[in-house]
């Protein structure tokens, strides 16, 4: 296998729209690299997520109406709360307030930042990971939205098999 120091970071789009409104919905996202088919010369070819960009519409701007996603390298029934932080990458819930002058304050565009002060990005060592949404207070199915700033990194084989057990 060639290697990779650092690569151009590329985008990778997905979206899931919820099966019904208020319905907690799941979509699974095939990464361009199958980590596990690229062992070779002691290295594995994984992904490195350095920003997620996301957003999820409304068509009802109410208060206590919500909006939440997640990504994460699991499948799971529902939003994961948060005292399960190592089953998710990014996770946004949005409470919608009304403001002083009636208007509805919204969060969106979200964008997270995975990479360290060193330009490091979260690394991911397994071939899926999977978008959930759900919405609270709306009257039709809404679309949750995630544009994915990665770049290839090459990583050690014993650095990937401890990140690789703990992701699945």
């Amino acid at each position: 296998m060639k290697s990779v120091k650092d690569v151009n970071p590329q985008f990778l789009n997905a979206f899931v729209t919820l099966s019904a409104a208020n319905t907690f919905t799941e979509k699974s996202i095939q990464l361009p690299v199958n980590p596990a088919a690229s062992i070779g010369g002691g290295k594995v070819r994984v992904i490195e997520i350095l920003k997620v960009f996301g957003c999820m519409n409304a068509d009802v701007l109410a208060n206590g109406a919500e909006t939440a996603f997640n990504l994460t390298y699991r499948s799971h029934a529902g939003i994961i709360p948060d005292y399960e932080p190592n089953n998710f990458i990014v996770k946004v819930v949005t409470d919608m307030q009304l403001v002083t002058s009636g208007a509805v304050a919204l969060l969106y565009p979200y964008v997270a930042d995975l990479t360290d002060g060193a330009g490091n990005g979260f690394l991911v060592c397994v071939p899926t990971i999977y978008l959930g949404a759900i919405t609270t207070g709306q009257t039709l199915p809404r679309v949750a939205y995630v544009k994915i700033l990665f770049r290839y990194k090459d990583i050690g084989t014993e650095e990937f098999i401890g990140i690789a057990q703990s992701q699945q």
